[in-house]
Order: structure tokens, then sequence, then C-alpha cells
């Protein structure tokens, strides 16, 4: 599941609004809210931006209803456009297109989604409305809400870390290669065991990310469960991170799939110290360590070649 199937559901727990700086010093808005906002905000295409994603979406063979909706209506529900314009090959034209756009989201989503392909200049814009004064409450707290969905901190993260991030996320390629060294981290698990590369090099280190709102990662859970438990404790160590960023619906999942190796969920998301470290940019996401602590595979489909 990639990351953008999922950022609208990736939102934390909110509380009302109050006055504060920037989006970074306000709460998330929940769940239900936030999507309330977006289906009920409208937004205006100008006739070049219509006909730009008009042509995208007629490439991308999109429903035909949906493109006779922008010809014939003056404003649109933002949430009607958004999935046309977010993680989509070859949207940057339409993306480009928005990175001005008079809608404070509409223009953050636009050049979040350029600054994934690279562009700086966008990787900029987004940091600056993460910390401009100038919006409102509300929308600081929209677009606080989106950028923590994609794993982005607004109280932490500059304009080169954003950039990072972003790429990493919309890239197709892993992060770390076969052969590269596996970087240092640290974890608590559930139960409390404290684990960190330094102790477990000189086995192999079997690193799986998933989260209760990843249906594949569910479905695949019985079977990779069954497939681990071979793996011999003697050389090797299994170590499941969810992204989970609520406890409760974390501790479900373990107690219903009876997970039985190192849980560790650092209630972060995507934008979590591990999933940073490895390079997520999908659900489910594996990695393998060798005993030598450098990169062996990103599949766990071949049990033997994991304890040689």
């Amino acid at each position: 599941m990639r990351l953008w199937t999922t950022v609208l559901l990736a939102v934390c727990i909110g509380i009302p609004l109050e006055a504060a700086d920037t989006a970074a010093d306000v709460q998330p808005l929940p769940n239900s809210e936030f999507m309330e906002l977006l289906a009920k905000r409208q937004i205006e295409l100008d006739p070049d931006q219509t006909k730009t994603l008009l042509q995208f979406l007629t490439d991308a063979k999109k429903a035909d209803e949906f493109v006779a909706t922008l010809k014939d209506e003056a404003s649109h529900s933002l949430i009607a456009v958004l999935p046309h314009i977010v993680n989509k090959d070859g949207c940057q034209p339409v993306l480009a297109s928005l990175k001005e756009h008079p809608d404070v989201l509409l223009r953050f989503v636009a050049n979040c989604g350029l600054a994934g392909s690279g562009d700086s200049d966008a990787s900029e814009v987004v940091h600056a409305l993460l910390h401009d004064q100038r919006l409102n409450a509300l929308d600081q707290r929209l677009l606080k809400t989106w950028a923590l969905g994609a794993g982005i901190n607004p109280a932490k993260d500059d304009s080169r870390s954003i950039l990072q991030h972003l790429m990493n996320l919309m890239s197709k390629t892993h992060k770390l290669k076969v052969g590269d060294e596996c970087p240092s981290f640290a974890a608590t698990t559930q139960s409390g065991v404290e684990l960190n590369f330094k102790s477990l090099k000189g086995k192999v280190i079997v690193m799986h990310f998933w989260s209760s709102s990843c249906a594949p990662c569910l479905a695949e859970m019985p079977q990779l469960i069954e497939t681990l438990s071979k793996l011999s404790l003697d050389e090797a160590v299994v170590v499941f991170v969810s992204l989970d960023e609520d406890k409760k619906i974390f501790e479900a999942s373990l107690e219903k799939y009876g997970i039985p190796f190192h849980n560790v969920c650092d209630k972060a998301g995507w934008g979590g110290p591990l999933a940073r470290s490895f390079g997520v940019n999908q659900l489910p996401f594996d990695i393998v360590i060798d005993a030598n602590g450098k990169v062996l595979s990103h599949s766990i489909s071949q049990l033997s070649e994991l304890t040689k």
C-alpha cells in the first residue's frame, strides 16, 4: 500500500481550535473532521489548470463522469481532485500548474508532490507554508494533518529533510541497496526489550514494516508469521515494526494475529525514525540484514537465503 493511498487516514487526535503562530504549533485534526472539511472545501481551477488536469486524466483513462464534472462545474470539492494528483506517475505538469494555487492546502499538496520528484524549490515552499504566521488556525491544522500523514514533522523538519523524505516516499527504488551498511538504530519493543543494531549484529536481522490500516499487510500476516517462525533463533532475529500511530489499534492487532516476534511501534507513522532510516516507501516493506550488517535483500520469500 503506497503512502498516498493512506495519507488521508494517517492523522492524529485533535482538540478545538486555538491561537497559534504556525502549523507547527497547532493540533492536527481528527480523521472524521479532516475528511469532512476536505469534502466541503471548494476550489476553482482556471482554464489552463483544467486543461492540464483533463489531459492527464484522459491519458490515464479516468472515469468519464469525473472528466465531465471538471468541464461543467466552476468549482470542485477538494477531496474529489486530490486522488487524481497525489502519487500519480507523470502528473508533474498538473502539480506544476497548481503550485501557486490560491487554496493553501491544494498549493501545499502540489508542492509536496513536486518535492517528491526532486524539486528543492517546492520543498522550500512546503517548509515555508508550515511556518507561515499569516495562515488562519484552521488552515494551519489542515496543513499539519496532511504533513503528519505524509511523515513530515513541522516542528523539526527543515526544507532539506522534507525534500529527502518526500523523494524517498515517492521513489520506486530502495533507499538502501543490496550490500549497503545497515543504518544504526535503536528501538524498544512492546514487551520492553531494548533493541539496537550493535546488540543484534552477528545474526541475520529480518525487518518487516506494516500497519493495521494496510489491507495487504493483514492479508499476508498469518502466512508470514508461519514462514518466519521457521527461522532458527540462533541465526536470525525478526523485528516487526508497525507504522500505527494509535497504540491501542497496534496492540489490538498484535493480539488478533498473535505476532510472536519483536514488536515495535514508535507511533510516528511514515515519519518515524525506523521508517526513515530504512527508507520505507510502501507497505508491507521488508529488509533483510546479513550477519555482517549489510543489506542482503528486500524480500523474505526464500528462507534458505536468509541464513546462509
